[in-house]
This record gives structure tokens, sequence and C-alpha cells, in this order.
């Protein structure tokens, strides 16, 4: 976030002294949500350099990706370049991904790890922008608020190219695929890139996909209204958390929860009776009803396959596989391991689920609810977003 400081003499009204740089100040937070065990975020933000990583979560080792692509960056924290300072900043982030490249060859079990990367550089009196991936910028400037960056997502190229509408991406199945992202995929992956004019005074959000369960409108209020950078940041991730809240219907057969489903789903239209969401009466007549209270997935119960495993009932139709098709066992009761674990789940990957007691099979249905955070990038199910953190930078100091 950005807000001017003059020099005392500017503001005595003297002009002697020479103008002071522009520099940023700012204010950083993150949280692992309330499900994983593990934050696949990473960020670093300085006098003249922001960045915000979100590993691909469930890829094994996006905590990694994260981490390795910040530590890489963080050298870029000055403003004396020989040369183009936004060159320098694409040219680094093409040897992060490099880096990521060699780490999977040194350790194999890494090998699908990514991250996305949203960075600002502040340099030669300019704002120097890079960005891959779902992460966000968003700019308040001479009071418009508005999203600096593009998301490389598989909704995203559907919305330009005309075939779905913007309201529609929220509750779209694919929402959280990505079409661009660093990692050992692309030797040199196409990033987002722009020189921009920067004003004191004006503020920027960095911030991973997490915060994108929060309604658009009330993100531009908390950054408008809240001057504090700390109290923003703070409140931002806890809006962020209530936002991302699971949740669950409880009730007897015959109660209602099956049509309660389909309202908010949309498949039906409530036309009697009334729906309370913690506690109190709410008016849900559609997807969109619920999106407003916070609600994103809703589920009931999932059809688990009582001769497979554990592992195989989680990740079914997602089980990792080698060359010509056969399933990588040994990585997918990992992956499997793994998830249980950030759940706090104590159940055997390998155990034939129709040997499970009732209490074991739906914490396996919700497990299995839940691991769409550990094969795809994003966070599904309503979870709490791993790394449900923000970066608020820059603000001005010195002569912002």
């Amino acid at each position: 976030m950005a807000a001017p400081d003059l020099p005392a003499d500017r503001a005595e009204g003297k002009t002697t002294a020479p103008t002071r740089p522009l520099i940023m100040r700012y204010a950083a937070r993150s949280d692992v949500g309330r499900v994983r065990a593990k934050n696949d975020d990473s960020a670093y933000v300085g006098r003249h350099l922001a960045v915000v990583a979100d590993g691909m979560g469930g890829h094994a080792g996006g905590d990694v990706a994260s981490a390795a692509t910040v530590l890489d960056m963080i050298h870029l924290d000055n403003d004396d370049y020989d040369g183009d300072a936004g060159t320098v900043l694409a040219d680094e982030i093409q040897t992060a991904n490099s880096l990521l490249s060699e780490l999977v060859h040194i350790n194999p079990k890494l090998a699908g790890m990514g991250t996305t990367v949203t960075a600002l550089l502040l340099a030669e009196g300019k704002l120097h922008f890079a960005h891959i991936g779902d992460s966000r910028a968003y700019r308040l400037r001479n009071g418009e608020f508005e999203q600096v960056s593009v998301d490389h997502t598989f909704v995203q190229r559907l919305i330009d190219e005309g075939r779905l509408r913007p309201e529609e991406a929220e509750t779209h199945p694919h929402k959280n695929v990505l079409m661009r992202v660093l990692g050992d995929v692309d030797a040199s992956p196409e990033l987002d890139l722009d020189t921009l004019h920067v004003e004191p005074g004006e503020r920027w959000l960095l911030c991973s996909d997490g915060l994108n369960y929060v309604a658009g409108h009330v993100v531009e209020r908390t950054v408008r209204e809240t001057k504090d950078l700390g109290e923003c940041a703070d409140l931002l991730v806890e809006l962020t958390l209530e936002a991302g809240a699971v949740h669950m219907l409880l009730g007897e057969n015959g109660a209602g929860k099956s049509t309660l489903m389909k309202i908010l789903s949309g498949a039906y239209t409530k036309d009697a009776g009334e729906i309370r969401v913690n506690g109190r009466a709410a008016e849900i007549r559609s997807p969109r009803d619920a999106l407003a209270l916070g609600i994103r997935v809703i589920y009931q119960e999932l059809n688990l396959v009582p001769q497979l495993s554990v592992a195989e009932n989680i990740f079914l139709g997602e089980a990792p596989v080698r060359w010509g098709g056969v399933v990588d066992w040994p990585l997918l009761y990992e992956r499997t391991s793994r998830l249980l674990t950030d759940l706090g789940m104590p159940l055997d990957p390998r155990a034939i689920v129709s040997r499970l007691g009732l209490a074991q099979r739906q914490m396996v249905e919700i497990a299995k609810a839940l691991s769409g955070s550990a094969v795809d990038e994003g966070n599904v199910s309503g979870a709490s977003p791993s790394g449900a953190g923000c970066i608020l930078a820059p603000k001005g100091g010195g002569g912002w």
C-alpha cells in the first residue's frame, strides 16, 4: 500500500533540496488456514521489491517451489540497476524457473511442483510489474480501485473468448485450473510484464488466490477504508478465513438436506419454508446468494467404492500415473498420507474402505471432498485456503 510522505523542505514550500527517491512502506501477512498443516505461500516485501508466490497446492513440493522462487528474488530489493530494471526482474523469474527444474532433477519426488509469481520492483522512479499464475495485484490510485493482473486460468480464458460470463467463473468446476505457472514443465514460461507510472500515495495489494474467497467489493472497501496497513492486512486475512470455512448440512433422513443442496446449487428455486445460516434467516434463491453469504461449496455425502482403498477413493480418477498409464502407487500413497496428516485423520492410505467403520468412512468422504487442493492448484471444497495471506505494498516513505 502507498501513501505520500513529503520531505520537510517541500512541506515548508522550499524547493532547494532534491526530491528524495520513492520507496515502499508495507505490511505483510500469511495464514496457513484451518485445514492444512503446511503453508504453500511464500512472500517477501521490502523498500523496493514486493513478491508473492503461491505453490501449487497438493503437487509435491508446492511450498518448496514458492519458497525457492522468492528466495531467488530477494536480492533484487534495491534501486541500483545498470540496465533496465524490468528486464532484470523478468530474467530473475526465468532463472527461478530453471532452478525449480534443477531441484526436480535432484529430487524426482518434487516432479510436478510449481508456483505462481506476482511481483513489483520499484526502481528508476517506475514500478516494474511481472506476473504469472492466478495470484493477484490490485491498485488503488486517484480513487480508482482496479485489478492490474490477469488470471492465467482456464475460466479466464473462457471469459476472454466470450464463452463464460465473469459471474459464472466463481462456481465453475475448473476455476482453479492454471494455464501458466512456474515449474518443471515449461523451460521458458510466458510472463505478463509491464512498466507502470507510479504516483505518491497509491496503494497496492498483492495476494494469493485465497483472497478470491472474499467478494471483490468487500476487498475494495477494506483497502479503501482501512488506513493502517497492518490492520488492513489482518482484516483481509480474517475475511478470507471466514469466507473459506467448510459448510456441511446436518440432519436426519427426510429433513430436506438434498432439497436444500439443490437450491444452493441452482437446480431448484426456493418457493416456501425458511433457510437459516448460523442461526439467522437467509434469503437464498441462487448460487450467487449463497456466495454472498460466504458459502462456497456444500456437500452432504460422497459415494465411495467399498472395494477400493482409501487412497484410490480419495484420488479416484486423479491418481498419478507413470509412463504407459500405470498408476504410480508409491506416489499415490505418499500424497494420500500427506493429505490425511494435514487434515489430522489417522487413516491408512492402503486400507480397504469396506473394512472401515462409519466414522472412518466419513473421514474418507471429507478427505475426498478436500482432495482437490491436493491434486490441483487452488483451494477447493470450501476449505479455508492454505496460506490465506496477503501482502500490501507499497506505501511511500521518504519521497512517497
